[in-house]
């Protein structure tokens, strides 16, 4: 398990690169990454459908259906998140945005949205060739799992015919997204329901935005010393 805090960071516009590798072989097994967003510190349009689960409500975001999940009435404290790409895009702390999403990105459903939390398994960057920049997890459509709760919801992805024929291996992806007061958690694990007869190596990673001031350079993550 690997635990990530970004504790302090003051302005200034950057593409924060978070990376953790998990390296899955032998048995059954199941891994989880966790990575935690502190801070107090701009999207897309949002249309209310309807309330399916507590605290959870179906959203359009741009086209793309998402979920956000609302601590207030206002969404003051709300994360979303698109079904397309299991793709974290906004993360409201006290009426202010906390990631970055491009002006210039693109939901048309299959190419990955640029900013936010992009979600990236099985490989990072393209060592397999035969394999999509960063995996297809991203540009996959994941499902909503669960009844979720008032503060998190879950979104899985499993292997199909078409992971199949770019990475041969049977897999569950399962994304938990907790929202408490000044505090955003996710959770991501991943299972190889064969175990032992059929063991794979991969890549994931949360590959987040940050949303800065550009008013100030200066920025500060901490801590670095376990990476």
């Amino acid at each position: 398990m690997w635990a990530y805090k970004f504790v302090k960071y003051e302005k200034s516009l950057f593409d924060f690169l978070t990376l953790l590798s998990a390296w899955f072989v032998g048995a059954a097994f199941k891994a989880s990454i966790f990575v935690v967003l502190l801070g107090n510190q701009r999207l897309r349009a949002r249309v209310r459908i309807n309330l399916e689960m507590p605290g959870v409500t179906t959203v359009s975001v741009n086209g793309l259906e998402g979920l956000t999940l609302s601590l207030d009435d206002d969404e003051s404290n709300s994360v979303t998140m698109t079904l397309f790409g299991g793709h974290v895009i906004s993360w409201m702390c006290q009426g202010e945005e906390q990631l970055f999403v491009s002006k210039t990105a693109v939901y048309n459903g299959q190419k990955a949205i640029r900013g936010g939390i992009p979600l990236v398994f099985p490989q990072f960057g393209r060592p397999l060739e035969t394999m999509a920049q960063h995996g297809f997890a991203r540009n996959s459509m994941w499902t909503k799992s669960g009844d979720g709760t008032a503060s998190s919801m879950t979104v899985s992805l499993s292997d199909s015919e078409e992971t199949r024929a770019v990475f041969p291996h049977a897999f569950k992806l399962l994304y938990t997204v907790t929202l408490l007061p000044d505090q955003l958690t996710l959770s991501l694990s991943a299972e190889n329901p064969e175990g032992a007869v059929n063991t794979f190596q991969c890549h994931a990673l949360l590959h987040t935005y940050i949303a800065c001031d550009t008013a100030s350079t200066r920025v500060k993550v901490q801590p670095l010393h376990c990476l």
